[in-house]
């Protein structure tokens, strides 16, 4: 059974990658708002575009500038 993630904000970590893409459409199929994350900005535009999600951040998680990004992406 599908769980409704209506109003829920998620962090996608791995979002340019073939399963964070599909990760990520589930996720915005049961309604959940997203930020991308991933190290792509190429792929992050072309996910986006297809539906994926709002803002998106390009780099590497292991990286904590990276991290502090896409949170305020994320609350901006």
């Amino acid at each position: 059974m599908a769980r409704d993630l209506n109003g829920a904000a998620v962090l996608l970590a791995g979002a340019s990658g073939g399963l964070g893409t599909a990760i990520g459409r589930a996720l915005t199929d049961r309604g959940a708002t997203l930020t991308l994350l991933g190290r792509s900005e190429e792929h992050l535009a072309s996910c986006a575009l297809a539906g994926l999600g709002g803002p998106h951040v390009a780099g590497d998680i292991a990286d904590p500038d990276t991290g502090v990004r896409a949170v305020q992406a994320h609350l901006d």
